[in-house]
């Protein structure tokens, strides 16, 4: 009996992410668990996202996702909905169906979504305006810039009270 592989296509290849614009985390929908996450740029300069860790336990899929995938299935919710995580579906076909779920968490924490009050998962698409700020920060790797002089700031603080308690 022979058996036959699927055929290969750039689709089912991994993208060779060159350069790492963010590291960070942020609470799962349920809140209980935390997800680490990276978004990077493949040696095209197309913008990547994936999950790195899950402190929750649930299993997750690895794998970098094109920005522009998931802004394109988001941008077809309406704003006023309740987003499920089905909608990211396609973009994780045959992996953890988890994934889904947890991608939207990060999307809430990248602002390109908000939470609905009184929903625990609740969480739908942000005004087109905010909407398309979110998606040039998340692209650009802004919110990593304006991290960084914070963190600046707080070691030039510390160093000159070491040097008074000499």
């Amino acid at each position: 009996m022979a058996t036959t592989k699927k055929p290969t296509t750039n689709e089912d290849k991994e993208p060779t992410i060159t350069k790492t614009l963010k590291k960070s985390s942020c609470k799962s929908l349920s809140g209980n668990g935390t997800l680490h996450y990276e978004i990077g740029l493949d040696d095209n300069g197309v913008a990547h996202i994936r999950i790195t860790e899950n402190t929750g336990g649930g299993f997750f899929n690895s794998d970098w996702v094109p920005v522009a995938e998931i802004v394109k299935l988001i941008e077809k919710q309406p704003e006023v909905e309740a987003i499920s995580s089905i909608v990211l579906w396609p973009l994780f076909r045959g992996r953890s169906a988890n994934t889904p779920g947890y991608m939207l968490a990060i999307l809430e924490g990248e602002g390109l979504l908000e939470r609905i009050e009184g929903r625990k998962r609740g969480v739908r698409r942000v005004p087109a305006g905010q909407f398309k700020t979110a998606v040039s920060k998340l692209t650009s790797g802004s919110t990593t810039a304006a991290k960084k002089p914070a963190t600046r700031k707080k070691a030039a603080k510390a160093k000159p009270k070491r040097a008074a308690k000499r």
